[in-house]
């Protein structure tokens, strides 16, 4: 039976670790700032930058969300 528990809860962890997505992550300030200059080439222009800020702040967002808001024309 511990067996059994043991496995079952192996199995749940190696699933939640195989849909992760580890390119998300919560950036605030200046670490966002830096980061957005370095995946656009320079500042984000094309999201609002306050709803942007407040959004990477407060959840997970993926480098390509962050490209698509911010410097959709480096994915052309």
């Amino acid at each position: 039976m511990f067996c059994k528990f043991v496995f079952l809860i192996f199995l749940l962890i190696s699933l939640s670790v195989a849909t992760a997505d580890f390119g998300a992550q919560r950036r605030c300030g200046r670490h966002l700032v830096n980061f957005l200059e370095g995946l656009c080439g320079g500042p984000c222009s094309e999201a609002p930058t306050v709803e942007l800020a407040s959004w990477a702040c407060s959840s997970a967002v993926s480098i390509q969300d962050l490209e698509k808001l911010c410097c959709p024309s480096n994915l052309a």
